[in-house]
């Protein structure tokens, strides 16, 4: 399996989301498009949110924003269309105004991870600014992901 595959630590909450593969996801080879991944793990994560009593919606409202600063995601075994993916999410880190999320998606059946990865965010404000996280994703977080 070439790169790197990220592991969540034992117990720790995963987060998992399951949809079939599109075919406007497929490249001309039928294999899914490199791109279509990032689209899957942003599912993935707000998903995580939601699961954990975080809708992301509201926070934006509120003023504060998820912005991601890095993205990194490896490609270990190709998916096609109609094939099932399930995207797992789990929080890697946690700190007043950063975090990282990593990913598996797999093709169900098989269970083979396809695509690993992370991704990492920083807080801003309404203006742009590097802010704090709001403390209910704090207290959720630490209560939920972290333990």
């Amino acid at each position: 399996m070439p790169g790197l595959t990220y592991k969540p630590r034992d117990n720790q909450y995963i987060a998992t989301a399951e949809f079939y593969v599109r075919y406007a996801e497929t490249d001309a080879q039928g294999i899914v498009h490199h791109s279509s991944y990032i689209l899957w793990i942003e599912e993935a994560r707000i998903n995580f949110a939601r699961s954990v009593g975080i809708q992301y919606a509201e926070t934006e409202r509120e003023g504060r924003f998820m912005s991601i600063i890095e993205i990194q995601t490896y490609y270990h075994a190709p998916m096609r269309f109609g094939d099932i993916a399930r995207a797992s999410c789990w929080l890697e880190s946690f700190k007043s105004r950063t975090m990282s999320f990593a990913y598996h998606i797999r093709r169900a059946g098989d269970e083979s991870v396809c695509m690993s990865g992370i991704s990492r965010h920083v807080c801003l404000n309404r203006e742009g600014n590097i802010a704090s996280w709001p403390e209910s994703w704090r207290s959720r977080l630490t209560r939920t992901a972290l333990s």
